[in-house]
């Protein structure tokens, strides 16, 4: 996180604010996945789909 300090705390509430929508969406994808995989085991994005979402 480059706009936060080093204990986590956000420089600007802007920055927290895109930070959780992101965050948000990437759990989404993640819960929607895991609920559509037939052995129902947690899925995690690789980094290939964490970065499409940070470009949407």
């Amino acid at each position: 996180m480059t706009h936060a300090t080093s204990d986590g705390v956000f420089v600007d509430p802007a920055s927290e604010k895109l930070f959780q929508t992101v965050a948000g969406r990437i759990e989404e994808r993640e819960t929607q996945l895991t609920q559509e995989s037939p052995d129902g085991l947690p899925v995690t994005l690789s980094t290939e789909e964490v970065d499409r979402i940070l470009e949407e």
